[in-house]
């Protein structure tokens, strides 16, 4: 009856072979690729690797740019007045001097930041925004200021002044990228002149004149729609803040060190001043954007349970196709550890090529996530991801390899657990009872 039996339902034994020199792993292939379902599991795991790949990427990516972005504008730390005018700090000379004594601080430097409103001269509406005076000459030393300017913007140029059509002396001020398109993007082809509105301390209402001298680009839309930065000696004028300033920027040799030098500041300048880490100052928004990114990997991790459940499915049906099989390899000396290890080397095959091909593929559609955004947006006219909403002009990633290798063990591991079932009832069959029936 072996004899006209077809190949696909021989036993495992093939030509002069014996049974025994098939190993577990060469079995658990056999039944891999002889059964079309396993190709299914495959392509499960391939996309949920693939998906988790992607969004993992995109969602570090996010964190990292937006954690570069925040520390350039805001400077390793900040030293600031606990209580008063939000422009009180007016022996900031005398403690720039104790600040840049303090080891590991490289420089320090003062700034005035408030909210305002602005109007464009010559438009009729107003709007909301933060404006920052700094230094040109002291600036460039605690922050990413000038990485930030656009071509053909140079930070010398904040300090040109120039003469209104009523001969009276304005100062120049830079404004974001995303402000300067409703300008048509190119604020050298008009004479743009603003005028920001604030309110001194004792809420007296203050208006200066301004010409849009230069262009920023953080990256980030709300500050490049919001922020506008004009001289220092320009803003303590315009708060009426009699040379006090807001807050003093610190930069530092190393930010390793940042812990140590804020408590040696703390203690060297007193409770009347507040020493803070622009991770601190930022400290809310950091957090909602990490528990965002591991609820989005507790969520999309599912995913891969999905595509262990038909892991677990497809070798559970292998395992009452093989009884057989099982049965014979049993009778001939294969010990139940072996039986096991056939159906685990089948999941675990499964969960390998299936995270390989997903890797690749979310590499891939990562690295052009830009290129794809933009065609969805020019062939359906729907924006994937809205500037307005996420602050980025372009989709962030994280480029390195630690996230496709976490994913890919992940889904190796669930791929292993949900054949691990299988295997144990595969190895507990008893062979005379599996060949009884036959």
């Amino acid at each position: 009856m072996a004899e006209h039996s077809s190949q696909k339902d021989r036993p495992l034994t093939s030509g002069r072979l014996p049974l025994l020199s098939w190993s577990p792993l060469k079995i658990g292939l056999r039944y891999l690729f002889s059964k079309k379902l396993s190709y299914l599991a495959i392509a499960g795991v391939m996309l949920s690797v693939a998906t988790l790949v992607v969004v993992m990427s995109v969602m570090s990516g996010f964190g990292n740019h937006l954690r570069s972005i925040i520390r350039g504008y805001h400077s390793d730390l900040a030293v600031e007045l606990r209580k008063g005018s939000p422009y009180g700090m007016k022996n900031w000379k005398k403690l720039k001097k104790k600040v840049a004594s303090t080891p590991h601080v490289k420089a320090a430097a003062p700034y005035i930041q408030g909210f305002g409103l602005i109007k464009f001269v010559g438009a009729e509406e107003m709007d909301h925004i933060i404006f920052r005076g700094v230094s040109p000459e002291m600036e460039p030393n605690v922050s990413s200021i000038e990485d930030y300017l656009v071509k053909g913007t140079e930070l010398d140029t904040l300090s040109q002044q120039f003469r209104d059509p009523n001969q009276a002396t304005i100062d120049s001020c830079f404004i974001g990228n995303a402000m300067a398109e409703l300008l048509g993007g190119n604020i050298s082809r008009y004479d743009v002149r603003v005028v920001l509105v604030t309110a001194t301390p004792d809420l007296r209402r203050r208006l200066r004149k301004f010409k849009v001298n230069g262009v920023f680009k953080t990256g980030r839309y709300d500050w490049d729609r919001s922020v506008v930065i004009i001289p220092l000696e320009a803003a303590m004028e315009f708060v009426d803040s009699d040379g006090g300033v807001t807050a003093l920027s610190v930069n530092l040799d190393d930010y390793a060190n940042a812990p140590g030098v804020r408590a040696r500041l703390q203690e060297k300048l007193g409770q009347k001043y507040a020493v803070t880490t622009w991770e601190e100052k930022q400290k809310n928004f950091l957090q909602a954007v990490a528990m965002e990114r591991f609820i989005m990997a507790v969520i999309l991790s599912f995913i891969l349970v999905l595509a262990g459940f038909c892991i677990f499915a497809i070798l559970t049906t292998t395992v009452y196709e093989k009884r057989k099989d099982i049965g014979i390899l049993k009778a001939v000396g294969f010990t139940k550890g072996m039986i096991a290890s056939v159906f685990l080397f089948n999941g675990l095959a499964i969960g390998l090529f299936g995270s390989c091909i997903g890797v690749l593929g979310g590499k891939l559609f990562t690295s052009n996530i830009n290129a794809i955004e933009s065609f969805i947006e020019k062939a359906t006219g729907f924006t994937p991801f809205p500037q307005k909403i996420y602050y980025f002009d372009q989709i962030p990633t994280a480029d390195g390899w630690w996230i496709p290798v976490a994913v890919a063990g992940g889904a190796i591991l669930c791929s292993l657990i949900f054949s691990l079932i299988p295997a144990l009832k595969a190895a507990k069959l008893d062979p005379i009872e599996t060949l009884r029936f036959e």
